[in-house]
């Protein structure tokens, strides 16, 4: 059995920025982790907008 990369590297500050680093064998699985919820319960767009740019910024990473 191939080893499994952690599921998240480090989460670390950088002045004012936050950095989280993963492996890239993980990307894929945070970017499914992100999506949407399909239940019909109510949501916050600014949160859904959050999920969705880090998804998306995400995958450029890893192309």
């Amino acid at each position: 059995m191939e080893p499994v990369a952690p599921i998240l590297g480090t989460v670390s500050r950088d002045g004012d920025q936050v950095v989280i680093r993963l492996h890239r064998d993980r990307a894929h699985d945070l970017r499914v982790a992100l999506a949407a919820c399909p239940c019909t319960a109510t949501k916050s767009t600014e949160g859904q907008a959050l999920r969705e740019a880090l998804a998306q910024a995400i995958g450029k990473a890893t192309r």
